[in-house]
């Protein structure tokens, strides 16, 4: 009895890539508790329009803020949003308004009332700044393009 060739499998094609995927991380959605969405979208607001040219990329629990280096995070509860600043140690911010230990110093948002927007808005700026002199002692040298444009 004569054996049989085995067929020859077909070359199945690459799967392809979702659109979900391709989304940047600025269109992705956390997941977040009703009462601290607002809290969020209005902490990422402020942030985008104070630095525009800082990138914003999905971390963990939360959302980072980079522009040569992270300089700022937030994280949200189901109750609670923290607002990280990774070098906040070196922030001029009126007194008992950052709490912390370390090179980092946090805020902590319960209600969007809490929200102080000038004053966040000086504080990202200074961050931005920060990150980026930071960067450049490290590497001698730093991004030519400002965050602020």
């Amino acid at each position: 009895m004569a054996r049989k060739k085995p067929a020859l499998k077909k070359a199945k094609a690459p799967a392809k890539k979702s659109a979900a995927k391709k989304k940047p991380a600025t269109t992705q959605r956390l997941a977040l508790a009703p009462p601290i969405k607002p809290i969020v979208a209005m902490l990422r607001k402020i942030i985008k329009e104070s630095a525009p040219q800082a990138a914003e990329v999905l971390a963990g629990r939360g959302v980072s803020f980079e522009f040569d280096g992270v300089f700022a995070r937030i994280e949200a509860s189901d109750r609670k949003v923290l607002l990280a600043f990774v070098n906040g140690d070196s922030l001029e911010a009126p007194a008992g308004l950052l709490a912390g230990t370390g090179t980092e110093r946090n805020l902590v948002l319960s209600d969007v009332d809490d929200v102080k927007e000038n004053v966040l808005r000086g504080l990202v700026r200074q961050a931005v700044l920060k990150s980026v002199n930071a960067s450049r002692n490290k590497r001698g040298h730093g991004r030519s393009a400002s965050p602020f444009k």
